[in-house]
């Protein structure tokens, strides 16, 4: 037994392990694997044997690279699953190996001639440029247990991230709104790195994102926008996906090329005489992007005898949209207007839309109805209201119909309410049931309206007789006496969400929308159509149909108070 382990001994002292130039022993896929900082990769290691058999592969992390092996998912695979033959793994951080028996008759071996693929994970550090690395392959054969080495095969960490370059806006279903957005970068990105989730457009979701190639893809927007120069791309990845391919380029459009081939439409217009002006009528349009101001614009009514003259044109642009003021000689139908020659800053013509929004403002109405006549009778209907004088109560006091209205809308009022009393109850029923002379053109269930904005802005509802004073101003469109600042600042958060920017209040129509929001004012003279429009914007913008009375209030400053983006 001495004489044994003694010749073994003498064996690897003349025989000693060493590592020999691999370039002619093994050739390697040297293609490099580009992959991002702080990122975990698949590596794949294409091994092709040139020389005597080998039994054992290791692969040692690139020399002061600090990655990081994490998982060693395949070694060369067993064609005999005897157990004495199989590829074992071994793996820590710095290097992967894989081993079987040294015998010559083991016909797992990797003989002369013969490929094979080692596959494992690799974490890659964080860097501050980009870098590229060798890995360190060392191969040992059976002939005379030596080691060669061979590190042709490298991996390039790509610590730039992509920037975008070129945003498409498309226009699939041909009804000239972006329906989704191809956005390319400088450089190839990691499709798995990003999700619908990452993005918005213009505050509207992203319902899926497709690959196009390497260097880009394509939003699918689950709602449609209308067209804009530059759209708002919000870019907030998820925390687990955020990686060296974190896109870049999103708050700055400077430099950024933008493919717009869909022409520009009326998204807005309205009537907005501020002050009046006898025999002129204010039209602004707004369109649903920048307009070229060499535009050769014209504009004609159509079906209409009468000639209608434009004393004035102007535009008025900012980054996101265009407006034409037109000051004619009589209020127009919208729908009838004919605008040829506009086309935006791409050259894409104008696309007449009958869905245009159409509204008329607030503020004009009131300013109209300033009279003392109706001052006075808000004020009359007041004090009527609180000494229980109202002629139509009397009059009608039917009382199957108050405890119909009691339990229709009066009970859900007074929730959240302590101890309103009797009286309080019944004048919110007569009111609701049978109004006052300044609301009798409202219906039942627009003054319960009335009064569930009133108790929105307020938190209270109305008993003394400025506080009916104030209900009534609200029901004829009127500012209340009073002001609560909980209810105007909610407000203001509201306009920000709807029209994306804070309001001017120095600005009539900001002015109008912002106080239509907090008080419910309700406008003079209905218009279906602004309205119908208006609860298709609400939709859109907020995703749900309006429900409660803020809802509306969103839904009438929309339709009303000429306040646009």
């Amino acid at each position: 037994m001495q004489g044994k382990y003694l010749l073994f001994l003498f064996i690897l002292i003349i025989t000693p392990l060493s590592f020999t130039d691999a370039s002619q022993n093994i050739i390697i896929d040297t293609k490099p694997k580009k992959v991002g900082i702080n990122s975990t990769n698949t590596h794949y290691f294409n091994i092709t044997n040139t020389d005597n058999p080998i039994y054992i592969i290791r692969i040692e992390m690139p020399t002061s690279s600090n990655i990081k092996f994490t998982e060693l998912l395949d070694c060369p695979e067993d064609k005999n699953f005897n157990d004495q033959y199989s590829w074992a793994k071994s793996i820590d951080s710095n290097q992967i190996t894989c081993q079987t028996s040294a015998r010559v008759d083991n016909p797992n071996l990797i003989t002369s001639g013969k490929s094979t693929i080692i596959t494992a994970r690799a974490t890659s550090p964080n860097l501050n440029i980009d870098s590229t690395y060798n890995w360190r392959i060392i191969t040992e054969n059976i002939s005379d247990f030596s080691q060669t080495l061979n590190t042709s095969a490298q991996i390039f960490i790509d610590a730039t991230p992509p920037k975008l370059s070129q945003i498409q806006l498309n226009d699939n279903n041909n009804n000239n709104m972006v329906d989704s957005l191809v956005l390319k970068f400088d450089d190839e990105i990691d499709h798995n790195a990003h999700s619908a989730t990452d993005f918005k457009i213009d505050n509207v979701t992203i319902e899926k994102i497709i690959p196009t190639n390497n260097n880009s893809f394509e939003l699918i927007l689950s709602d449609e926008i209308v067209n804009t120069n530059k759209p708002i791309i919000t870019y907030n990845p998820n925390s687990e996906n955020f990686d060296s391919q974190a896109l870049v380029g999103f708050s700055n459009f400077e430099s950024i090329k933008i493919t717009d081939k869909i022409g520009p439409i009326i998204i807005f217009s309205n009537f907005n005489n501020n002050p009046p002006k006898i025999g002129e009528n204010r039209l602004s349009i707004i369109f649903s992007e920048t307009l070229d101001n060499n535009s050769p614009l014209s504009v004609s009514i159509k079906g209409l005898k009468d000639t209608y003259q434009i004393t004035q044109t102007e535009f008025i642009n900012d980054k996101w949209k265009g407006v034409l003021n037109l000051i004619v000689s009589d209020t127009v139908d919208i729908n009838k207007l004919i605008i040829t020659g506009a086309r935006d800053l791409n050259g894409n013509q104008l696309v007449n839309s009958p869905n245009s929004l159409y509204t008329v403002s607030v503020e004009p109405t009131v300013i109209s109805q300033t009279s003392n006549s109706q001052i006075e009778q808000i004020k009359e209907d007041a004090i009527n209201i609180i000494n229980n004088n109202v002629t139509s109560w009397k009059s009608n006091n039917n009382s199957n119909k108050i405890t119909e209205i009691f339990t229709n809308y009066t009970k859900s009022l007074l929730s959240g309410i302590n101890n309103p009393g009797n009286i309080a109850m019944n004048n919110l029923s007569h009111f609701i049931l049978y109004g006052t002379t300044s609301t009798i053109k409202l219906g039942a269930g627009e003054r319960a309206g009335v009064l569930s904005s009133y108790k929105s802005a307020f938190n209270k509802l109305p008993i003394l007789s400025a506080e009916w004073e104030d209900v009534l101003k609200i029901a004829n469109g009127r500012w209340p006496s009073n002001t609560s600042t909980p209810a105007e600042d909610r407000a203001k958060i509201s306009f920000k969400t709807i029209y994306r920017r804070a309001p001017n209040m120095s600005q009539s129509n900001d002015n109008t929308a912002v106080t239509i929001m907090a008080y419910g004012l309700r406008p003079s003279q209905r218009n279906l159509n602004s309205e119908k429009t208006a609860i298709n914007l609400f939709r859109k913008i907020f995703t749900y149909d309006p429900l409660n009375s803020t809802n509306w209030d969103a839904v009438r400053a929309i339709a009303y108070s000429g306040a646009t983006r």
